[in-house]
């Protein structure tokens, strides 16, 4: 059996030393239990099943919300996330070549280095296409949307890379230890398992079913971690590995210094989530009770109960109809109040969790430009989380994705430091956007004050078409005519106008038929005295 010890960040007990996972579990738990309370009440006011309370199994009946605005606004910003930062059939990142690495490399092997640099721009364009087909073959996208769930909900989520597929931890599931310069020193994951599915030769206890299996990663003072597995007294798989190849992911919604686990955009609007739930609560139980049709019938009136409970519709029954009145609330006015008050709440979260119903104005005629306008607005308050999930999220699955292919010798094999990637979403997709926006005023304003035929004759219309592209993110390769092409489009036009206008005279006048010398001394002539006027 394979000895792990435990490293200096924690100190367990000689009789913790045969299951040093599970003792490094029960330590750590604890700096976690804060961070799990905070994602649990968010959890039971948006989507209670995220983060269940303590205990819970699948036959627990878990708390059901009075409003749904927690939920319609998790599930629609984790499903922005996911397009915004990992866009379908589009890559996310584009790998960029150090052109001194390159160059060399080039140097190193004895090459030309503008052939090398060539060769690699060759190469770094197949590995994007191969590993965008490989990320999208590996359907990554239910996963990434439960990721952002959690995120958005407890703050936290663990990813796991294994055999190609990626499984995920809910904080419940994970206790997690870093320093104060973000580096990892511990995770732990606990799973509850079948007996039976346990490797072979991987002893447990018979007389139960389910056993407690633990998976611990620690880091070592060279930087490496040491991993292994652990159920009761057995010990296995353990390994150690370099920092690139840990198979661990573990994003967090928002860092603070100091922290182990992050914080939830759900915890900052937590009191907007539970005074709505109280309103909604009001709402619902006081328009249920105003619901509830009491009759009030004065004892020593004149009107019978029975003769008006046996009465059919439309029959006369003798009666004074002050004798009998309908129970009234009279709490109108007090509901409107809470339901202004309601109303408020749910704008403000529409806005943080990026809902349509938050960027239309509440009046009769409302642009398209100006829905435009506050939806990019509302959607770069979110420039913070999309700079976090690219250094936390979309480099290490693009760097987990190209190390597993190249590994598979799926890929060619390239130097470190030569080629990295880059992401091209989330964060720089705003700066993209605000771009657009700048060139869509600069010509909007030009053609106001100056006419669009004066900005279109002073205007480069090509240099204006890319970079409209590059701020949509279009690869124009192909799609937009190179001057070349111009050139001989405009010249096969004015020779073809030349010979019409050439010919016609020519056959009116029944002369000898018109030759290609004729019509090329005339375009000749036409080009001589273009190039007179320019000069």
């Amino acid at each position: 059996m394979t000895e792990i010890h435990q490293g200096p960040s924690l100190s367990p007990s000689d009789s913790d030393r045969k299951h040093p996972a599970q003792a490094a579990w029960n330590q750590l738990k604890a700096d976690r239990e804060h961070f799990l309370q905070k994602g649990r009440e968010v959890a039971s006011l948006t989507i209670p099943f995220l983060i269940p309370p303590a205990g819970a199994n699948a036959t627990t009946s878990l708390p059901t919300p009075f409003q749904g605005v927690g939920a319609e606004g998790v599930n629609n910003l984790a499903s922005r996330l996911v397009l915004t930062l990992f866009p379908p059939s589009a890559p996310f990142f584009r790998l960029v070549a150090d052109p001194a690495a390159v160059r060399a490399l080039g140097e190193a092997q004895g090459a030309d280095p503008e052939e090398v640099v060539e060769n690699v721009n060759a190469d770094i364009s197949v590995m994007e296409q191969e590993i965008q087909a490989e990320i999208e073959s590996r359907s990554l996208r239910p996963t990434l949307f439960t990721t952002f769930r959690h995120l958005i909900v407890g703050g936290n989520y663990l990813l796991r890379w294994q055999d190609g597929q990626v499984r995920g931890f809910s904080l419940p599931h994970f206790c997690i230890q870093r320093d104060r310069s973000a580096n990892i020193l511990w995770i732990v994951t606990r799973e509850v398992m079948s007996r039976t599915a346990l490797p072979e030769g991987v002893s447990a206890p018979k007389d139960k079913d389910s056993v407690e299996l633990f998976t611990a990663a620690q880091r070592q003072p060279d930087g490496r971690y040491r991993v292994w597995q652990e159920v009761g007294d057995s010990i296995f798989n353990p390994d150690t590995l370099d920092e690139a190849d840990l198979p661990y992911i573990a994003p967090t919604m928002f860092d603070l210094d100091g922290e182990s686990y992050g914080r939830g955009l759900g915890e900052h609007y937590l009191g907007d989530l539970i005074s709505l739930e109280a309103l909604a609560r009001s709402i619902v139980q006081g328009s249920a009770a105003a619901a509830h049709i009491l009759w009030l019938v004065n004892p020593n009136g004149f009107t019978k109960v029975s003769e008006l409970q046996n009465a059919r519709t439309g029959s006369y029954v003798p009666g004074i109809p002050s004798d009998v009145q309908a129970l009234r609330l009279d709490k109108n006015a007090d509901f409107a109040v809470t339901a202004q008050t309601a109303e408020r709440i749910e704008r403000k979260l529409y806005r943080v969790f990026l809902l349509n119903t938050a960027i239309q104005r509440d009046a009769e005629r409302v642009t398209a430009e100006e829905i435009r306008y506050m939806a990019q607005q509302i959607e770069a308050a979110h420039g913070g989380t999309y700079s976090l999930m690219n250094e936390q999220l979309q480099l290490p699955i693009a760097r987990r994705v190209m190390a597993d292919m190249q590994k598979q010798q799926r890929l060619p094999e390239l130097p470190p430091g030569v080629v990295t990637p880059k992401v091209i979403t989330g964060l720089e997709g705003l700066g993209r956007s605000a771009e657009l926006e700048r060139l869509r005023t600069f010509l909007g304003v030009s053609m106001e004050n100056l006419g669009a035929d004066a900005v279109a004759s002073r205007i480069n219309a090509s240099n204006v078409l890319t970079r409209i592209a590059a701020a949509t993110g279009v690869d124009v390769t192909g799609l937009l005519k190179s001057d070349e092409q111009l050139q001989q489009e405009q010249q096969a036009a004015q020779q073809a106008a030349l010979m019409q206008s050439v010919a016609a005279p020519a056959a009116g006048a029944a002369t000898a038929p018109v030759t290609q010398a004729v019509i090329d001394q005339q375009l000749q002539q036409q080009q001589q005295q273009q190039q007179q006027q320019a000069q």
